[in-house]
């Protein structure tokens, strides 16, 4: 007996059907996500997400798109028998999944699971300044996305930094653009040693809530700590240099700035 059309393109055709319609059912649900985060907001009368918002919907939205696409590529697979027959003998194998899962997938999954825990914790957030410290390397940039594996920081300089999730995870990070806003700023200005300091001061006392002190006094330097008030600094790094202009600004006109070796951020 002849097989019918079915027969044999039967199996590819379901592949086929189960991979588009995954693709199209992946693409649909993400944008019904995004179109609900939209309506959220605009029932909160804001139009722009917050970053916690942001951060936490662009991982469930690629999570989500993954998991359908995966499963779409299971039911695929099942309906191809030459497939069925060989990762039916291979998951037979104890052994064998263990060593897929042991060596092949645990960078992954590591990284995955720190995604999630990310997402949920937030200690660096899309838009925030961080610092990162794995080991004695430090990265310092801005967060412009956090993916499912891993997270890219815009250092300010043309680069772009791709950084595991489980670096951020476990290693020290430092956010810039959390915690009291409304805490000093603080700088630290170096100075010749011969620098008059009650010059210095009275010359700083413009900036408002300002207060000088000295950090440290050696033979070829003299360490000076300006640390002014903030209402509400969102960015703090940008409040720190244009706190260093201002600073820069009121030694030039009282005649201070030849006595500086430099001026630093703390």
């Amino acid at each position: 007996m002849n097989d019918t059309f079915w027969d044999t393109y039967g199996d590819p055709i379901i592949a086929a059907i189960a991979v588009i319609g995954s693709i199209v059912l992946a693409f649909g649900v993400d944008r019904f996500l995004l179109m609900r985060a939209e309506r959220a907001a605009m029932r909160m009368d804001t139009t722009v997400f917050s970053r916690e918002a942001r951060t936490r919907l662009r991982w469930v939205r690629r999570a989500v798109f993954v998991l359908i696409i995966l499963i779409g590529l299971a039911i695929a697979l099942e309906q191809m028998t030459s497939v069925r027959r060989i990762t039916t003998g291979l998951l037979a194998s104890t052994a064998f999944l263990g060593l897929i899962v042991g060596f092949a997938g645990q960078t992954v999954i590591a990284n995955l699971v720190a995604g999630m825990l990310l997402a949920i914790t937030q200690p660096a957030r899309i838009g925030d300044f961080v610092t990162v410290s794995t080991g004695e390397k430090e990265t310092t940039g801005t967060v412009v996305d956090i993916a499912l594996t891993y997270t890219q920081l815009d250092t300010g300089d043309g680069d772009l930094v791709v950084v595991p999730n489980t670096s951020l995870a476990t290693g020290r990070v430092v956010n810039h653009s959390a915690g009291d806003r409304k805490a000093p700023i603080k700088i630290s200005l170096e100075l010749s040693p011969d620098v008059d300091i009650g010059a210095v001061r009275g010359a700083l006392e413009e900036i408002e809530g300002s207060t000088v002190a000295v950090r440290s006094l050696r033979v070829d330097v003299a360490e000076i700590e300006l640390s002014a008030s903030s209402l509400d600094a969102r960015d703090r790094t940008r409040a720190e240099y244009e706190l260093l202009e201002r600073a820069q600004d009121l030694l030039r006109r009282a005649g201070l700035l030849e006595h500086q070796t430099g001026v630093n951020g703390s």
